[in-house]
C-alpha cells in the first residue's frame, strides 16, 4: 500500500517516517511539502523507506491531486497551526487549512484513494480561534463526502498538544533558559491535554488499520496545568524551579483558550471506548440523518464533555516521567 504523508517534514511527519522505517514498510512512501530544506537528506535520514519527496502546496489543487497519482493512503497532516498568529492572519489559515481540506478530499476522490486520514486537534471542539474554526470545517468538509461521490474511506483523528512538537512551549522554554532570557507566563490556571508523538503516530496507524468510513479517533490521555508542565521540564533538564529561575505573568495570548476539548457531549453519545489503547471511536452522523433531519436513537447524552480540566491531572514526578518516555 503506497502512502502519501502530506505535510509529511513537520513534527508528526518525521516521527510517522521513523516509525514506518522500524517496522519495515517496503511500499513506496512519498513527502508532500513545501519545505525544501527540510526534504533534503530525509532520504539518507530514513535510508530503509521507498522515499520519494515532492515539493508543492495544498493550496494548489492541481500539484496535490498529481502527487496521489498511484497512491493507497493519504496521511493529511498540513496546517499553519500557530494560534496568535492565526489570529492576524485568518486568510491565510482558511487558504491551508480549509481550502488545502477541500483539494485533499478532491484529490483522493479523483485518484481512487482507498484510505484517507484527517489530522485534527482538540481546538477544533467549540472553537474561538482562527486555527481551531479552520480544523473545523475541515473535520466537517471530511465527514461531509463519506459514502458519496468515490469508494474513498475518509477517517479523522483528534488529539491534544503534542510534547515537543514544533511551535509548543516545550522547545521555547528550553531555548528561554538555555540562553538565560526571562519567562513569559499566559496563565497558571491554563490546562492541557499531553501527549507524545508516539502515541500520535499510533492513534493514526490505528485509523488506517481498523477505520471505517466517516469514523473519527480520540486518544484519551492525561492533562495538567501550565505550571507543572514548566516545574516538571525546568527540574528535569535545569534542576531549577519556576521559582527560584523567575518568570512574568503576560496573560492569555489572542485566541487561547483556558482549557481544552477533545470531544463535545453530543459527540460522546456516539462514541464508544476501545479496549485497544484508550480510543474513543466517535460514529459520524448518517446520511439519511443529515438529509430528513432525523436522528437515530441514542443513549443518554453523558453530563459533560472532554475537558482538559475535567480528565486525570498530572502530577510533576508524572510529567517527569512522560518527559522521559518522549525522548524530552
Amino acid at each position: 500500500m503506497n502512502i502519501l504523508l502530506v505535510g509529511g517534514t513537520g513534527s508528526f511527519g518525521t516521527a510517522f517516517l521513523a516509525h514506518l522505517e522500524q517496522i519495515g514498510y517496503k511500499s513506496k512512501v512519498r513527502v508532500y511539502s513545501r519545505d525544501e530544506a527540510k526534504q533534503i537528506g530525509l532520504k539518507e535520514r530514513y535510508p530503509q523507506l521507498q522515499l520519494e519527496t515532492v515539493i508543492g502546496d495544498v493550496r494548489d489543487e492541481y500539484a496535490y491531486a498529481q502527487a496521489a497519482r498511484g497512491i493507497d493512503i493519504v496521511i493529511h497532516a498540513a496546517a499553519l497551526k500557530h494560534v496568535p498568529v492565526g489570529e492576524l492572519f485568518t486568510e491565510e489559515v482558511i487558504k491551508t487549512n480549509t481550502l488545502g481540506t477541500i483539494n485533499f478530499v478532491k484529490a483522493c476522490q479523483t485518484q481512487g484513494v482507498k484510505k484517507a486520514i484527517y489530522l485534527s486537534t482538540d481546538k477544533a471542539v467549540y472553537p474561538i480561534n482562527a486555527y481551531g474554526m479552520s480544523k473545523a470545517l475541515g473535520e466537517k468538509i471530511v465527514q461531509s463526502k463519506i459514502s458519496r461521490d468515490s469508494s474513498t474511506v475518509f477517517c479523522i483523528t483528534r488529539y491534544g498538544n503534542v510534547m515537543g512538537s514544533r511551535g509548543s512551549i516545550l522547545p521555547l522554554l528550553h531555548e528561554k533558559v538555555s540562553r538565560r532570557e526571562p519567562i513569559m507566563v499566559t496563565d497558571f490556571a491554563m490546562t492541557r491535554f499531553l501527549m507524545t508523538l508516539e502515541q500520535a503516530v499510533s492513534l493514526v496507524s490505528f485509523a488506517i488499520d481498523k477505520g471505517q468510513d466517516g469514523q473519527l479517533f480520540i486518544r484519551k490521555v492525561p492533562a495538567c496545568d501550565l505550571r507543572t508542565l514548566m516545574e516538571a521540564y525546568l527540574q528535569l533538564h535545569f534542576q531549577t524551579s519556576l521559582d527560584e529561575y523567575g518568570y512574568e505573568v503576560v496573560g492569555v495570548r489572542p485566541g487561547e483558550k483556558i482549557h481544552e476539548l477533545l470531544a463535545t457531549r453530543e459527540e460522546l453519545s456516539r462514541a464508544r471506548l476501545l479496549q485497544s489503547e484508550e480510543i474513543l471511536q466517535v460514529e459520524p452522523y448518517q446520511q439519511q440523518e443529515l438529509y430528513r433531519g432525523t436522528r437515530r436513537e441514542i443513549a443518554r447524552e453523558p453530563d459533560s464533555d472532554l475537558s482538559s480540566d475535567s480528565v486525570e491531572q498530572m502530577s510533576v514526578e508524572e510529567v517527569i516521567s512522560c518527559l522521559k518516555q518522549a525522548g524530552l
